[in-house]
Formats: structure tokens, sequence, C-alpha cells
């Protein structure tokens, strides 16, 4: 993976949940910190206002544990999908942009599908039909609203 650090010292680094897909947060690599990342595996920064590198989690040991790495088309700014072992905010939020539309299509998707409805369906508790997969698929589109 290359990221043209001659352009700019910093990149932004876009930090994302592998499973969830939620933004957590925006931090800043250096070539060092980028480097670092890669040998170690955890989430490493510069801190614009430390003037230092630092590691997501050194102090609270909510480290991000980097899977897969994106950059743009000018190699200037990465995508970092990790595994948080903990909230990635400093406030405790899971997110530093802690707001439903952050978070990811799939979260968004099993908010949506009233699965309780469905499950609490009569035609589908009835023992007659319980196994049909027409009835409990009726059921599901009767109850989504599909």
């Amino acid at each position: 993976m290359f990221v043209d650090f001659k352009k700019q010292a910093l990149i932004p680094a876009i930090i994302q949940d592998v499973a969830s897909l939620q933004v957590l947060m925006l931090g800043y690599m250096n070539e060092e910190a980028f480097n670092r990342k890669q040998k170690e595996g955890r989430a490493c920064f510069f801190s614009r206002s430390k003037k230092r590198l630092w590691v997501k989690g050194e102090a609270s040991g909510n480290y991000l544990w980097v899977k897969e790495i994106f950059t743009d088309c000018d190699q200037d700014t990465a995508l970092i999908q990790v595994s948080p072992e903990g909230p990635a905010c400093h406030t405790g939020a899971t997110s530093c942009f802690n707001n439903d539309g952050n978070k990811g299509f799939l979260y968004k998707l099993q908010q949506w599908l009233p699965w309780n409805r469905f499950l609490k369906c009569p035609a589908r508790l009835n023992p007659v039909y319980r196994h049909s997969f027409t009835v409990s698929t009726k059921a599901l589109a009767l109850s989504t609203g599909i």
C-alpha cells in the first residue's frame, strides 16, 4: 500500500468499525505513525496538539486493531477499518461522531426491521403453520410493511 507523504506530512485517517461500518473517528497520520501501525497492528496517530505520536488506547486500553487499509485515488487519505476493543471516543461514546446518521447500513437495517412484530405474528406462532415458508414469509412481509 502506498501513501504519498511527499504531498503532505500529515494525512487524514478515517477510522471505521469493520463489523458495523460505523465511522468511529478521524485522526491524522504522519509517515512514522502509518509505518508503526503497519508493524504493530494497532492504530497509531500523530497528535497535532501534543506534537507526538500516540496509539489509540495507550491510556484507556481501548485499542483499535487494524484489519484493512484503503487509500483514496490520490493516495493522500486513508480509510482504516478496525476492530475496536472499546469506545473510540475519549468521552466514552462508541464514536466521536455519536449520532444515528453515522451508524452503518447494517445497523440501520437491523433497526428498521421490526423483528419483534414478526416473531410475535399470530400466523407464525400457529403450530400448524409454524414451519411453513409461505406463511412465515407472508408474516414477515405483513409485519414489515413490504
